[in-house]
């Protein structure tokens, strides 16, 4: 049976987007250091580095959580109103969060949430 480690189950992919992100809007983008959000966390790095591998995880693990804060809109509004529904609240969410904004740079916006609540429904 594997081991249970507290440090893992405090280390949730919320916390842990959470504490990113405040780290990024407190001191820009150059807060963000696995080892000062581990120790935001009260965690071990290497805990840390088990649940997002790099920087690349870790960023996509902070656009998925904001992601899921996006508006569901209902199955039948129209296009117009949807589209209209969907980035705008995408442009609050990023507009709220500029130093992520510039972290994450060119690279594509993945993850379940953004998939599910923007990419897919407007496709």
């Amino acid at each position: 049976m594997p081991r249970r480690s507290a440090s893992l189950d405090r280390a949730t992919p919320d916390r842990i987007a959470e504490a990113a992100l405040l780290l990024i809007d407190e001191g820009g983008p150059e807060a963000l250091t696995f080892r000062a959000l581990a120790a935001r966390l009260e965690i071990s790095l290497a805990s840390l580095q088990r649940r997002c591998t790099d920087l690349a995880g870790l960023l996509d693990l902070c656009t998925d959580h904001l992601a899921a804060r996006l508006p569901d809109v209902p199955p039948g509004t129209d296009w117009a109103t949807a589209t209209e529904t969907r980035f705008t609240a995408l442009y609050r969410l990023l507009t709220a969060h500029p130093g992520l904004l510039a972290l994450r740079g060119t690279r594509p916006w993945l993850g379940p949430h953004l998939l599910a609540r923007l990419a897919e429904p407007q496709i």
